[in-house]
């Protein structure tokens, strides 16, 4: 795995989907893009195809492969046809101050300011559905 640092020695966070930016911007040739280190690239195909289609970025998550039991936002609602705002990712890095490898980080933070996360080290937890893109199945969340 890649370890990506900044000149700080910190870890680098970057802002992957914005809704406010692609309002504005020409998504037929934007588009989310792909992490250095190859985490989640099926969900960012899935964002892209939506995006290029026009549609509002909506997402189903799912902790079971069947699509029956819905995960919970970090304010124990649903993730049901949620509105994604935002999405950022962490990349994994050392804590030189506790000495602890820190895993990548993948947060999808919704229109009412709730939010999921899950790191590189339980990226096999999550299912999801993104509506809106060409080929809506549950897919694994990676």
């Amino acid at each position: 795995m890649r370890h990506i640092y900044n000149k700080s020695n910190l870890p680098i966070t970057l802002v992957l989907y914005s809704a406010y930016l692609y309002k504005s911007r020409d998504i037929t040739n934007d588009k989310v893009p792909y992490l250095d280190n190859g985490q989640y690239q099926l969900i960012i195909d899935d964002i892209n195809s939506a995006l290029y289609n026009r549609n509002p970025f909506r997402i189903n998550i799912f902790t079971d492969a069947s699509g029956t039991i819905f995960a919970l936002d970090s304010n124990g609602n649903d993730v049901n046809d949620r509105l994604v705002v935002t999405t950022i990712y962490t990349y994994p890095y050392m804590d030189n101050i506790k000495s602890i490898f820190v895993p990548g980080d993948f947060k999808v933070i919704f229109d009412d300011g709730s939010y999921i996360e899950n790191d590189d080290a339980h990226e096999t937890t999550y299912w999801y559905t993104i509506v809106g893109a060409d080929s809506v199945e549950i897919k694994q969340f990676t």
